[in-house]
């Protein structure tokens, strides 16, 4: 199903499946909110029309952009990017295709397995309850399939952490401990790299909270206690976000999509990361300084627009680090720290009379 990726971090993106038309704006009714002052409270739809999905701007103040250049009506191509105000939004036609082999150890056992086979099976899905022993029996066959993939031992670790998490906030707060639910864990290790999906039948996990929680300074104390205790969580999202190169929420909260690169592609994501920052501190000194000319734009559809600048809201970079020296398993530290601001005042559209400001993520 094609979807809208939107970036809260340049390695953090909420999935909202195109199964309808949507609008996306600054006002409460849209489908899409975006807490941005230079966004308009009507400012773009999406739709699909036969076979093709469009976005069009509604009259919008500050313009909408597909792949840098200003547009008003478009259908959207894999891998597009589209800003909106200061948000990224990635379109995406990805499939997701039945797994080749499914382990239900709801009506089984892992006795009934050959173990051989599902530490080996490079695409497999497992479905277990929300039991502490059920968990633990998947953590054991995992930390065998990762003893497979490329990586340092480092790395392993910091998978393993990932995934604990991931399914941890599945137990606890998609299914408030209720053993009776089900967890769904997708595993698929392809050249390039490592796949891990996590979905559960809660009512979702708000990952926007878990990131303001990292301000009050009790979801490390949290951590602490839990890791020296031999678990993870309390950092949740944010350690994650350490752990591997891309983590996806769909819409409700109840999945979670883990991406670690291996390889050739693991540089390219770093060019990549590294060129996004580049261009976002550039954006934002434009924004900061209105009078300095952008350059024209050879498309005709740019005539006459205006460059809209960029904020990449939260760099995770330099977050935490886990330490596995031998002694001192139970160290996590913080290595720098952030704040999450509502912004009633700047960027604020001349003459508009909403009142809402710009959501923002921003380092201390």
């Amino acid at each position: 199903m094609p979807s809208l990726k939107i970036e809260i971090t340049r390695n953090l993106t909420e999935v909202v499946d195109i199964n309808e038309p949507m609008t996306l704006g600054r006002g409460k009714e849209n489908d899409i909110i975006l807490l941005d002052g230079i966004v308009s409270r009507h400012h773009a739809r999406v739709y699909q029309e036969e076979s093709e999905i469009l976005i069009e701007d509604l009259n919008s103040a500050n313009g909408m952009f597909v792949n840098s250049n200003r547009v008003f009506l478009r259908a959207l191509q894999d891998n597009d990017v589209i800003r909106v105000g200061n948000t990224k939004i990635y379109y995406s036609t990805e499939i997701w295709d039945s797994p080749p082999k499914t382990i239900d150890l709801i009506n089984n056992s892992f006795e009934d397995f050959d173990l051989s086979d599902l530490v080996n099976s490079r695409d497999i899905l497992f479905r277990f309850g929300s039991d502490d022993e059920s968990i633990n029996q998947i953590y054991e066959i995992t930390r065998q399939k990762f003893e497979l993939v490329e990586v340092s031992e480092m790395e392993r670790i910091n998978l393993d952490a990932a995934l604990n998490e991931g399914i941890g906030n599945a137990q606890r707060h998609g299914h408030k401990y209720d053993t009776e639910k089900v967890i769904e864990f997708r595993y698929i290790h392809k050249p390039d790299k490592l796949v891990m999906r996590v979905t559960d039948q809660g009512d979702g996990f708000d990952y926007r909270a878990e990131l303001r929680r990292k301000k009050e300074g009790n979801a490390v104390d949290e951590a602490r206690n839990r890791y020296k205790q031999g678990g993870y969580g309390g950092l949740g999202i944010m350690l994650m976000l350490k752990c591997v190169h891309k983590v996806e929420y769909n819409r409700k909260g109840n999945q979670v999509t883990l991406t670690k690169f291996l390889g050739d592609e693991v540089l390219k994501f770093e060019e990549e990361q590294r060129l996004a920052a580049q261009e976002d501190m550039k954006n934002q000194e434009e924004q900061d300084n209105p009078d300095i000319p952008s350059p024209v734009s050879t498309d005709l559809e740019m005539q006459g627009g205006m460059e809209i600048s960029a904020d990449d809201g939260l760099d995770i970079s330099g977050g935490m680090e886990i330490s596995a020296d031998d002694g001192a398993q139970d160290e996590l530290s913080m290595a720098g720290g952030m704040e999450i601001s509502a912004d009633d005042d700047d960027n604020r559209n001349k003459g508009d009379e909403d009142d809402l400001g710009s959501f923002v993520i921003e380092p201390d």
